[in-house]
């Protein structure tokens, strides 16, 4: 007589669709962890865009204040802020991983922004700088701008950026001159 096969009528442990499934599972996170370092000069990218899209919405809010404050531009970002033409969200870049104001009181909205508001410039100095980012955010190696006649431009050239806030403070130090 033949002795049973205690294999037969028990089943596997892990079912074969179960194995198949882990299988693919490893396959597929073994690609990704290769292809993930290749991916973050595009999320580095998408980082900048945000960034020209946050000095976008803060020269929209600038222009709503000025229309309605006798065409005078907001002396900070946080009268901008309590004045409810800017969110607090805007004023913080994905890259450098400032924490996001929580409130508008002007000392949070301050400590918590990641660009730079130029007070004195006017829509008659249309090239000029009206606030950047810090080149920090990005590693020095980037920098959007806005600019007073609100459009934005990024530029990875820190020569040329260093020439336009060079040409800014001649225009504020000349503009103080002729005040006196």
């Amino acid at each position: 007589m033949e002795e049973p096969n205690e294999q037969e009528g028990k089943r596997p442990l892990i079912p074969k669709f179960l194995l198949g499934f882990i299988m693919g599972f490893l396959i597929v996170a073994f690609l990704a962890s290769i292809l993930w370092p290749g991916l973050s000069p595009a999320r580095e990218l998408v980082k900048r865009a945000i960034c020209g899209a946050n000095l976008n919405g803060i020269g929209r809010g600038v222009v709503l204040y000025a229309s309605e404050n006798d065409d005078l531009f907001p002396p900070d970002f946080a009268t901008l802020v309590q004045a409810d033409y800017v969110s607090p969200l805007m004023l913080t870049c994905p890259s450098s991983g400032t924490e996001r104001a929580t409130t508008t009181r002007p000392a949070d909205v301050e400590s918590h922004c990641d660009y730079i508001y130029v007070p004195g410039t006017s829509r008659a100095s249309g090239d000029l700088i009206l606030a950047f980012e810090l080149p920090a955010n990005h590693g020095q190696e980037f920098v959007n701008v806005l600019y007073a006649d609100f459009h934005v431009k990024g530029t990875g050239d820190m020569t040329v950026f260093a020439g336009e806030l060079q040409r800014l403070n001649d225009y504020i130090a000349e503009e103080r001159r002729v005040k006196r």
